[in-house]
């Protein structure tokens, strides 16, 4: 193949028109050497073979080899290739092809966001090429790329071509649009049902670490239940009864947290708007919570307010409990005094939580916000009293607020928990 600079779509556009612009006659287009009836009798002869191979596809792969096996074999077209788009950046990558020389393959395996590929593919329309420039281009004189759509956007992408330069007839061209669109069909129920899938264990897993959060301090109950009746009347009792049930009452008071944050959990999920909105003083409601979880936990904690009178508008309660989930967090994994700051921007209100505790991985880093999701180590190597809905709490409550929550940490140096919210002003 004759070398050439650039990408391999942009080389093949310096040389091409679209099929439907000004440039190319109604002749030019209408005129071809490939006989409209071979491809449909192609087309006719694999078409069911194609829709139920299709159907029971289990992946997006086997449906983009299944359309590029099937267009192969219309008269005129040399090689088929299929793209996986990814939803964040726009790039895509080759995950199927049929036929594709040797010498072109590395050129197409993948193309960048701003490539001219992906751009056009973004656009959502098929897109027919054909080389007017004079250059050897060996393999590809006419191309069509066929982007697969799902929800209005692309999740894949077809792409044909041909060493020929005489464009495809209409009705081939057709062809090929209607089967990226049948493929789109197959690819939706593919996506829905991964989804259901993911929802499934995302269900099991919860209900399994339900359970388990359940199961033990039910279990020590349960224990120091039997400890007691086990005892005799005098002074032979294993352990004074007071001290049981103080034990017992810490264990049912784990329970009672967790029942209560599930309750929160399911009302912060159920997309509806929080009760209890209006417009306090954040370094009030703060200044509130500190005192409390200093008493409660027998830890000293710094409290810096840069601006006492700073505003928020939302639910005081919902947003005091996810100030509090954050604070007996930064406890939990430090063994230092935390510091919460309280700071104002022009159209923000800031509370920093901040630990010099054990700090969190970058691995777990981007996971600490998930349901039941426990951190790995704690210092000293207590084990982790927590239940793992803390700071998925605290993300929903601030979120549900038209806020923004995030963390940054360093191993063995700590951790800073930032809230962000809008400024409320008194009118």
């Amino acid at each position: 193949m004759e070398p050439f600079e650039g990408a391999f779509l942009e080389q093949l556009l310096a040389q091409s028109i679209a099929a439907d612009a000004v440039g190319l006659s109604k002749e030019e287009l209408l005129s071809s050497s490939f006989s409209v009836r071979e491809d449909l009798a192609a087309f006719l002869q694999q078409d069911e073979h194609l829709r139920y191979s299709m159907m029971v596809a289990d992946g997006m792969r086997e449906v983009l080899q299944l359309c590029a096996e099937t267009v192969v074999g219309f008269q005129g077209i040399t090689w088929g290739a299929g793209y996986l788009v990814d939803q964040e950046s726009g790039g895509m990558d080759l995950i199927a092809e049929v036929n594709v020389p040797d010498t072109v393959l590395p050129l197409i395996e993948h193309y960048q966001p701003d490539a001219h590929m992906s751009q056009h593919v973004r656009a959502g329309h098929p897109l027919h090429l054909v080389r007017t420039g004079q250059e050897s281009m060996s393999y590809v004189a006419f191309m069509s790329v066929l982007p697969i759509l799902h929800n209005g956007k692309p999740a894949a992408c077809l792409t044909v071509a041909s060493h020929s330069k005489n464009m495809l007839p209409p009705r081939t061209r057709h062809l090929l649009e209607g089967i990226s669109d049948y493929a789109g069909i197959v690819i939706a129920r593919i996506l829905a049902e991964d989804k259901i899938k993911k929802m499934k264990e995302s269900e099991q897993e919860t209900l399994t670490a339900l359970i388990n959060s359940l199961k033990t301090p039910l279990a020590i109950m349960h224990g120091y239940i039997d400890l007691l009746l086990s005892g005799s009347e005098g002074d032979d009792r294993p352990m004074k009864c007071d001290q049981v049930l103080r034990k017992v009452m810490a264990q049912s008071a784990r329970v009672s947290t967790l029942i209560t944050e599930l309750l929160d959990l399911e009302e912060i999920s159920a997309d509806a708007p929080l009760s209890d909105c209006d417009v306090f003083s954040i370094g009030e409601i703060v200044a509130q919570i500190v005192e409390r979880v200093e008493r409660e936990n027998d830890r000293r904690i710094v409290l810096e307010i840069a601006e006492e009178e700073a505003l928020v508008e939302g639910g005081h309660a919902w947003i005091s409990r996810a100030i509090e989930h954050l604070i007996v967090n930064a406890i939990r994994f430090s063994s230092s005094p935390v510091l919460v700051q309280i700071r104002g921007t022009e159209g923000n209100v800031i509370v920093d939580v901040v630990d010099q505790g054990c700090g969190i991985s970058p691995e777990e880093l981007p996971h600490i916000f998930e349901r039941f999701y426990h951190a790995s180590y704690l210092p000293d190597g207590r084990p982790n009293p927590g239940i793992g809905l803390g700071l998925t709490l605290a993300k929903g409550i601030i979120t549900s607020f038209q806020g923004s929550i995030r963390a940054t940490s360093t191993v063995d140096q700590g951790s800073r928990f930032t809230i962000l919210l809008p400024r409320a002003f008194n009118t």
